[in-house]
């Protein structure tokens, strides 16, 4: 029954990271079909434009009256902020302009959203009889089902997690288009935020089951049936939502960060794992903690930037 379960589980969360992939760069309009005698005009139009362009008394004419550019006139340009690269600095001294009030009210924003999120998360692992506290909250249905199980402290830990997270993904975006001189990277939009969070937890529960599962088959390595799957959900948020240095350093840092925290939160006796690895803690949390990153950095730049778009329509 375990493996049927962590199969189905196994399953579903590649179809959400399939589909995910597929919605969050879908166009956001189709383009209407030609007519056929349409096509033919439009196919004959820009083979006739392309012939021109591409005949060698046009080229030698282009060639003419194109700039020359020198390497050190992208630096002054860049300097000046006109010329090369003005757009990406007008962008970046935008975002430059953060003022304590904006910055306040996304540090609030982002603490709130995880502190409601994450619980709702780690109550994957309670359910699943992966993880139970000391002094635990529980909300039980009226049967007596297990809904969620936590603790006071827990969303206080989570909120801060996402403040940390939320926040500094916006600030390195900004940093590396100040190095780079690139233009800086707008919001994600809302519908690829709520997929990076929707794979998230997913990825959440998934852990729940698979570990579950392994469990109840008392198998003595887990590395192939709960790690490698987890392993590869985790890369694959990254990829699908995320795909920046910045973002890989913030998930590399999460991935160790966040169990070293718990090491320290067990060895106080707070909370503890049925089955774990090494140090009170499974080997597997790191990539879950890793597949967190990318969602709550899309959170944060998207919070950001519809925070900054009500200060800017006042």
């Amino acid at each position: 029954r375990g493996g049927v379960r962590s199969v189905a589980a196994t399953e579903m969360l590649c179809a959400t990271l399939a589909a995910a992939a597929l919605v969050a760069y879908a166009p956001a309009r189709s383009t209407p079909p030609l007519h056929p005698f349409g096509l033919a005009h439009a196919t004959y139009v820009h083979t006739a434009a392309f012939r021109t362009r591409s005949s060698p008394a046009f080229l030698l004419q282009q060639g003419r009256q194109a700039p020359r550019w020198k390497c050190s006139d992208f630096g002054q340009a860049r300097r000046r902020n006109t010329g090369i690269g003005s757009l990406s600095s007008q962008m970046v001294a935008e975002a430059d302009n953060l003022d304590p009030n904006l910055l306040a009210k996304h540090v609030l924003v982002m603490f709130s959203a995880a502190a409601v999120l994450g619980p709702l998360c780690d109550g994957c692992h309670s359910r699943h009889d992966v993880l139970h506290y000391t002094a635990p909250s529980l909300l039980t249905a009226p049967n007596g089902q297990l809904l969620l199980e936590s603790c006071w402290w827990v969303p206080v830990l989570f909120g801060i997690a996402g403040i940390i997270l939320g926040v500094s993904h916006p600030v390195l975006d900004r940093a590396a288009a100040q190095n780079s001189g690139a233009a800086m990277r707008g919001p994600p939009g809302w519908r690829a935020t709520i997929l990076s969070i929707g794979c998230f937890c997913s990825c959440y529960e998934l852990s729940g089951v698979l570990a579950q599962a392994a469990a109840l088959k008392q198998v003595d390595s887990h590395l192939f049936s709960v790690d490698l799957p987890l392993l590869v959900n985790a890369a694959a948020i990254f990829a699908i939502f995320e795909r920046s240095a910045g973002g890989l350093g913030m998930a590399l840092l999460t991935a160790v960060v966040g169990p070293v925290v718990e090491i320290g939160l067990i060895k106080f006796g707070l909370y503890h794992y049925s089955h774990p690895d090494f140090w009170g803690i499974p080997s597997w949390i790191t990539y879950v903690y890793a597949a967190g990153s990318p969602a709550v950095g899309a959170l944060g730049r998207q919070t950001l930037h519809e925070l900054r778009k009500r200060e800017q329509a006042r």
